[in-house]
């Protein structure tokens, strides 16, 4: 090693321990409250809706969602959002419609360590059509309302579910976790690229849940026609599950559980080990994967 290379390593030294000081020191000063090293301005918005609604339209970008029952049967929508944009929030043919105005401001340069959210307060009870189009956020919504019909579109961001549907629930993602707990509807759709589906004590008519790459657990669900889940990687497991039909397949990935009643299984695995009911009677259950086991039983 040359002279002139030892001298810009020390200096190289010095100057990473100078920074590294500063910022202790800086934060030191903050309390570790990285919100304060924020460069972008965060305000808080409160509308009180005195209208009456049936439906709830969200469209928006980067923030997360969450609807919570109100104390004083009031709607109150809060939005906690960049300064240089805004959400409208107005109710136009009995639907509560809240949007993100100016989209082109959104884009901007700069560090940002705060988390930008919509909170619905409403009061408990039931509404019609739920629909939510986000680009990057959480969504949940939880037991003490039910809707008719609910459909969730994000890019990257969790679901957590827990309010009653008479219809049908659509959930549509690339990046992100889905949470369906005590749950009821006529028709259940899930579609992910990458994420984890949990289902908890849910209960419909047919459900469908596909996706990419992340595992799904189903825990007492129960399908009155046919429930269908696919994994190109990641394991499928159900326990105290039952459905008039099943089909469920992986590409990479164990399928393992327990179902409550006799089917007449059909399985495949071309590289694993297959261990299902000789149960001859009841609907069918076809279970197929490439590369995994097959580890079924009657509980």
């Amino acid at each position: 090693m040359t002279k002139k290379t030892k001298a810009w390593l020390i200096v190289a030294i010095t100057l990473i321990l100078i920074g590294a000081i500063l910022f202790v020191g800086v934060m030191t000063v903050f309390g570790w409250n990285f919100r304060r090293l924020s460069t972008v301005e965060y305000v808080t918005k409160s509308y009180e809706i005195t209208e009456s609604f049936r439906n709830i339209l969200i469209d928006t970008e980067t923030l997360d969602i969450e609807f919570l029952p109100s104390k004083n049967e009031k709607t109150i929508v809060e939005c906690y959002e960049l300064k240089k944009t805004y959400h409208s929030v107005r109710v136009v043919d009995y639907s509560l419609e809240i949007k993100l105005q100016d989209r082109a401001k959104n884009w901007f340069i700069g560090v940002n360590f705060d988390t930008p959210k919509i909170i619905v307060y409403m009061p408990r009870g039931e509404y019609s059509d739920l629909t939510v189009k986000a680009t990057t956020g959480d969504v949940k919504v939880v037991k003490d309302f039910s809707f008719k019909n609910v459909e969730v579109k994000v890019t990257t961001g969790d679901l957590a579910f827990e309010a009653n549907v008479t219809d049908k629930i659509k959930f549509k993602g690339n990046t992100g976790d889905v949470k369906l707990k005590n749950v009821s509807a006529q028709q259940i759709d899930l579609s992910h690229t990458t994420g984890e589906t949990y289902l908890t004590n849910v209960k419909c008519e047919n459900l469908v849940s596909s996706g990419t790459t992340g595992d799904a657990s189903l825990k007492n669900v129960i399908v009155k026609e046919k429930l269908s889940v696919e994994r190109s990687t990641g394991d499928i497991t159900i326990d105290g599950c039952d459905a008039g039909e099943l089909y469920l397949k992986a590409t990479t990935g164990d399928i393992t559980g327990s179902l409550l009643s006799g089917k007449v299984f059909v399985a495949k695995a071309t590289t694993g080990d297959i261990s299902v009911p000789q149960t001859t009677t009841g609907g069918k259950c076809e279970i197929k994967v490439t590369t995994g086991d097959i580890k079924i039983k009657i509980k």
